[in-house]
């Protein structure tokens, strides 16, 4: 069985940075600190994806300026990967700026980071610029956005089958 949990309590930290060490490397993966800092300040817009009570993925998003909607990370375990889960993350988060009123979304990808580059495509996102430097390793990132209309678009033509309750 699916659920979805905000990231509301120690446990939901946990799992996120049980994630975060088998999909990122040492070097990427976000701190236990920075991961409650996620949770505490975008706790609204934090989300964990269980299958059988197991944590299998999370996103989390930020409201920024009230206007501008921020993906911050989306990861999915290995195993889990290619099988719609992430599609359902993206979808809740869309859905929920839309609900926001946000004017636009943006997010940050490394530039040889291509799967994920691939997806978020998928959901219309458009590469704006690079940021040189972005990541601790040096590598740049793409800035990637969503106009509101292409937000209200992808929503009902991608989301609008997926059930989120």
């Amino acid at each position: 069985m699916i659920k979805i949990r905000k990231c509301l309590s120690e446990k939901e930290i946990s799992d996120i940075e049980l994630i975060e060490k088998e999909v990122f490397k040492e070097n990427e993966q976000y701190t236990k600190d920075f991961i409650k800092l996620l949770c505490e300040y975008c706790k609204d817009l934090t989300y964990i994806l269980y299958l059988n009570d197991e944590p299998i993925g999370y996103i989390s998003g930020c409201l920024e300026f009230r206007k501008v909607g921020h993906i911050i990370s989306i990861a999915i375990r290995k195993n889990y990967q290619g099988k719609g889960f992430g599609k359902l993350l993206m979808c809740i988060l869309l859905r929920k700026f839309l609900e926001l009123n946000v004017e636009r979304v943006v997010l940050e990808v490394k530039v040889t980071n291509l799967r994920a580059i691939e997806f978020y495509k998928k959901f219309n996102f458009k590469e704006m610029y690079i940021l040189p430097h972005y990541y601790p390793n040096g590598e740049n990132a793409y800035v990637m956005y969503l106009t509101r209309s292409e937000l209200e678009k992808i929503v009902q033509e991608k989301c609008s089958l997926l059930s989120t309750s």
